[in-house]
């Protein structure tokens, strides 16, 4: 029986082929210029960004694209990877508020780009938002079922909210593709022993 958390998670990833990482530095504030198409300028963790409508859907059409960023699970282009990447910087320097604006951002033109959802999912579940983290997180599975990590974000979220039956639920289809993901089995653990203690009371 399928999670209620997670409804259509056995939808197709696409044709987008393997998740490939975006490679290479953004261009400084300083320097940044508009390309073809822009249609609104804005600044985003100290950087001007050009936003512009989205023209393809790498995953719906693959041989369309020349640009490799562009094969991220549920859409992307050069300037999705751009400020992806810059999101991961300002997490690092724990920015999160500007983080989010890039990974707003990129949901604003590909809603279903499979590593600007997690994160999000990763970001509201630190922020004490779970049901804002399962929204994402089921975003993410939804466009990319196979991959074991959002299963474990949501069940570890899950976990959180003291719901241990979906927890499991979504922590063994985690295991189930990566059997010796160690959060999940440190999750799954936590979970089985809270059902115990919750047994004998």
């Amino acid at each position: 029986m399928a999670s209620k958390f997670v409804q259509g998670a056995g939808a197709s990833r696409g044709k987008g082929g393997k998740r490939r990482k975006g490679g290479g530095k953004g261009r400084a504030a300083s320097n940044a210029k508009p390309s073809a198409g822009a249609i609104k300028r804005e600044r985003i963790g100290g950087e001007t960004v050009y936003l512009h409508e989205a023209t393809y859907q790498a995953a719906e059409d693959p041989a369309s694209v020349d640009d490799p960023h562009a094969l991220m699970p549920g859409g992307g282009d050069r300037e999705a990877a751009r400020l992806f990447n810059r999101a991961g910087e300002l997490t690092t320097r724990k920015d999160h508020k500007e983080a989010r604006k890039c990974y707003e951002a990129i949901l604003a033109r590909f809603p279903n780009h499979y590593g600007a959802n997690y994160n999000m999912g990763v970001d509201a579940r630190m922020a004490g938002k779970p049901r804002s983290a399962i929204r994402y997180f089921t975003r993410a599975i939804m466009v990319w079922p196979e991959y074991h990590i959002a299963y474990s974000g949501m069940g570890r979220t899950l976990l959180d909210m003291e719901e241990y039956d979906a927890a499991l639920e979504m922590l063994g289809k985690a295991l189930s593709i990566q059997p010796d993901d160690p959060l999940a089995l440190e999750d799954k653990a936590k979970a089985l022993k809270a059902l115990g203690k919750r047994g004998r009371q």
